[in-house]
């Protein structure tokens, strides 16, 4: 025992001689810094509202392949053809006051698959937030950032009368106003020197006005269908995690759980309309980081869908530029 202890006091103090040595003189030239410079992640909102007099753009390009449908069986069944997606969000936040900030999302599709293709103007996302609690400068690792928000989705885009020949191509919405309460929860950590871990987690619950379907449309149906749509309510449910590497460098990760209801449909149609069955996927999306300074930073990354369940199985190549004025 006492050739163990005499071991283990020798091995900390080599190694803490060591780090002194290698480690001492690069954190003196490079203290901690007073904020990080993060911008993403991905997919998770912030836990924080803009304030007054400033504002926050940043464009989103999502470029996505459905090429997969998860059955009953959690089993992904190859599809006939892959169906390929542009989509471009450009997002736009204001302060309102010291609290409370306002959100205007509208958003471009451009849809192809084989030898059919539509660009189309979708559907247009508005948001209320509220600041509930802010942890303030990094220093503080005890305290914590939340917020509530209200979003209200305004369908503009196409989703009935849709062209056979387009293939599916000329869908841009879901034809539903879509009510969503939410919050967000943030803490973040100094894990040593310039380093810090942030955390975030985000879960919302999406109400779906009924929906008049008049022929083919986004939930299936064919020329003759009429009636009426009834879509599930949502539960996304997001987590995400952030860490710089160094003052511009940074890496991301989200991890995205979400439930959808079944879907009910009443009316006359020959094809069925809606799926009725509830669907759930889980999906993750690695990012990495560049921040040119504290309001300028560039993310681009993966989401892709890892199990599912009615739903598809995709891949999606992200990037978004925030800019904060």
């Amino acid at each position: 025992m006492g050739i163990s202890k005499k071991i283990l006091f020798k091995s900390l103090y080599l190694f803490s001689f060591l780090y002194s040595s290698l480690f001492a003189d690069y954190i003196d030239v490079h203290p901690p810094q007073k904020d990080p410079w993060f911008t993403g992640p991905l997919l998770t909102p912030s836990a924080y509202t803009i304030p007054k007099g400033h504002y926050n753009i940043e464009p989103y390009l999502f470029v996505n392949n459905n090429f997969s449908f998860y059955n009953s069986d959690w089993r992904a069944k190859r599809l006939p053809a892959t169906a390929s997606t542009i989509n471009l969000q450009i997002q736009f936040r204001m302060g309102l006051n010291s609290f409370m900030d306002f959100t205007l999302t509208p958003s471009f599709f451009y849809n192809y698959i084989e030898d059919a293709s539509s660009f189309r103007f979708g559907d247009l996302y508005t948001e209320l937030s509220f600041q509930l609690t802010a942890q303030g400068g990094t220093q503080n690792q005890n305290g914590f950032s939340s917020k509530v928000y209200l979003g209200e989705l305004f369908p503009l885009g196409a989703y009935q009368h849709l062209k056979l020949d387009k293939l599916g191509t000329d869908i841009a919405g879901g034809g539903s106003f879509v009510t969503t309460f939410g919050f967000v929860f943030s803490k973040r950590w100094n894990v040593y020197s310039y380093h810090f871990l942030q955390f975030q987690l985000n879960g919302n619950y999406s109400l779906f006005s009924q929906v008049p379907v008049h022929g083919l449309n986004f939930y299936g149906g064919d020329r003759k269908t009429s009636g009426t749509v009834f879509p599930g309510s949502s539960f996304p449910f997001l987590c995400s995690f952030e860490y710089n590497l160094t003052q511009n460098l940074g890496l991301a990760l989200d991890i995205v759980n979400n439930i959808a209801l079944k879907t009910k449909f009443k009316g006359k149609t020959t094809i069925p309309v809606g799926i009725r069955h509830t669907k759930y996927n889980l999906s993750l999306a690695p990012a990495i980081e560049y921040n040119y300074s504290e309001n300028v930073g560039l993310i681009a990354g993966v989401w892709f869908s890892a199990i599912g369940r009615y739903t598809f199985s995709f891949t999606n190549y992200t990037i978004a530029l925030n800019w904060y004025v």
